[in-house]
């Protein structure tokens, strides 16, 4: 064997075993960081503003911001440091997966998003006929409602939230450390399930959740394939985009908001 045939040699990534000692230990810092955070930001105000929530038509769009902005802005205070000084010597976008995006990736994620929105359509007729059949009322997602009444500044907030803001935030948060810790201790398949139903169980929306259970497989499974959280956050905001022209119609009345 000469050199030049061992240089091209592609040896495959560390198994979760064989992570170096600083990532896992940047694993376990920033995935305590990230439930932490998300008692915060997540579960605590549904807690005080269950009995009380605030009227769509009357946000401000300081507000709104606050809403919508808040969590990735603690995300990014909290975990890039972490990122940065608890393990120097590995790079960031290393460590974040967000270092391996190749032009092919686009139009795969994009026609990814396509299809996995017209599974999650169908996924939610499905329980949404479930539903009905039990008898079981639900409310709507408070975003359509949002999206509906607000104010046109506040409704550009929403989008650009929806197709930048989210995709990043929480690709980065379920699907490279949530996840990423829990196949230190579980198998893939097992990380991938805990990882996407706490994906669903954040968005608030029992009418929606084995859609958005679904969604987080596909997001989880497209990183995992081409081991790029670019990938993956790609789809997202592809998924999103189309969500935000859904969200215009309902705005302009040209389609009725889902009950």
């Amino acid at each position: 064997m000469n050199n030049r045939d061992i240089a091209t040699i592609e040896f495959p990534p560390p198994t979760p075993s064989e992570q170096p000692e600083d990532l896992s230990k940047w694993l376990n810092w920033s995935f305590a960081t990230v439930i932490l955070l998300i008692s915060i930001v997540y579960i605590l105000p549904r807690i005080l503003y269950t009995s009380s929530p605030p009227d769509p038509a009357t946000i401000s769009v300081e507000q709104l911001a606050g809403m919508l902005f808040s969590a990735p802005i603690l995300f990014a205070l909290t975990l890039f440091p972490i990122a940065i000084f608890l393990a120097p010597q590995i790079n960031l976008l290393g460590k974040l997966k967000l270092d391996n995006l190749k032009l092919l990736h686009i139009p795969i994620a994009a026609t990814t998003a396509i299809a996995a929105f017209f599974c999650c359509a169908i996924i939610s007729a499905g329980n949404d006929l479930i539903l009905e059949i039990l008898n079981i009322e639900t409310t709507a997602p408070f975003v359509p409602i949002l999206a509906k009444a607000c104010s046109d500044t506040n409704f550009i907030l929403i989008v650009f939230a929806v197709i930048i803001v989210a995709p990043i935030t929480e690709e980065i948060v379920f699907r490279r450390i949530i996840y990423s810790w829990l196949n230190k201790y579980v198998s893939k398949w097992s990380a991938i399930i805990i990882t996407s139903a706490l994906f669903a169980i954040i968005h608030d929306s029992f009418a929606m959740f084995a859609a958005l259970f679904f969604l987080g497989i596909c997001f989880q499974l497209i990183y995992l394939k081409y081991n790029s959280l670019f990938t993956a956050i790609i789809m997202h905001s592809c998924f999103n985009s189309i969500t935000a022209i859904i969200l215009l119609l309902i705005r302009m009345g040209l389609i009725t908001m889902p009950k």
